[in-house]
């Protein structure tokens, strides 16, 4: 079974390691083209091989047991330049979900999501801990936390047997997330859902809960602080934007609803 062993290096956009040597015509044009941006963080960890990178405009070496971490909206490779024998571990978290990605051999050979939002939370206060705490233990308890979390899912990923191709009710369940993060705002209930999954109010909160991993109150709670982070990077809303893009009445509806969250997500 194929395994992560921490390094001791723990990569982010405020410790950055030395730059490589020169670079081949390809890899620098790989690197050119090859950057994004986005709304949730991400982690990065080299299992095996190497993993040329580019963060904030550096070009700098992954090497196996290294873990980077990406915040969100920090311009990033998007990938990494191939190598036939690298393993590489890609974590996206978002406010109620962890999408996992295991590339093998130039591809991604695993994927994964986990419901896991106050796993989620737990992971973001030691991060956060990294820019603002120093020789507070963070950086080694998150590396504790990640590797865990790693080997976890190559283990679990090595043993899960493949089901066959989702039914129905995976499908509608589905289009009904899709439909939520989708909205204008944020004005659903658990009634009007059910509706439209031509299910009873029971059944589909039942279903609800299988496919998410919590109730449907809690599952909105989740993305409004999820568009919420969104809306601060931009910087471009005014209170009252804000409000009916979070589906609140008012800007002191909204102003509540953050008061009462605050200490939770940190907002």
């Amino acid at each position: 079974m194929q395994k992560f062993n921490f390094s001791g290096r723990i990569v982010t956009s405020a410790c950055i390691p030395g730059e490589t040597g020169e670079l081949t015509q390809d890899i620098a044009e790989w690197l050119r083209k090859q950057h994004h941006k986005h709304d949730f963080k991400e982690i990065l960890a080299i299992i095996d091989g190497t993993c040329i990178f580019k963060l904030k405009n550096k070009i700098f070496q992954l090497n196996p047991g290294d873990i980077l971490l990406l915040n969100s909206m920090e311009s990033h490779t998007e990938g990494h330049y191939p190598c036939n024998n690298a393993v590489y571990w890609w974590g996206s978290f978002w406010t109620d979900m962890l999408r996992i990605h295991i590339w093998k051999n130039n591809k991604i050979a695993d994927s994964d999501l986990l419901a896991m939002g106050a796993f989620n939370d737990f992971i973001y206060h030691h991060w956060n801990e990294l820019n603002t705490t120093k020789n507070s233990g963070a950086d080694e308890e998150l590396a504790h936390i990640i590797t865990a979390l790693i080997n976890y899912s190559l283990r679990n990923g090595e043993n899960k047997k493949h089901s066959p191709p989702a039914g129905k009710q995976y499908e509608i369940m589905t289009k009904i997330i899709d439909y939520i993060a989708n909205m204008p705002s944020l004005n659903c209930t658990l009634d009007s859902l059910a509706l439209l999954s031509g299910y009873s109010k029971v059944h589909f909160q039942r279903k609800f809960v299988e496919y998410t991993g919590m109730v449907f109150r809690e599952y909105l709670l989740r993305k409004r602080v999820e568009r919420y982070f969104r809306i601060i990077v931009k910087q471009d809303f005014s209170l009252k934007e804000m409000a009916y893009e979070l589906g609140f009445s008012s800007s002191a509806a909204l102003l509540h609803w953050k008061q009462r969250n605050q200490k939770k997500f940190h907002l």
